[in-house]
C-alpha cells in the first residue's frame, strides 16, 4: 500500500515540475 502511494507521489511531483517548466 505504501509503495503505491509513493509511486503516485513521484508522478505528481514530476507533473508539477513539468507544469512549472511550461
Amino acid at each position: 500500500m505504501i509503495e503505491q502511494q509513493m509511486k503516485e507521489e513521484a508522478k505528481n511531483q514530476r507533473h508539477r515540475e513539468r507544469e512549472e517548466l511550461s
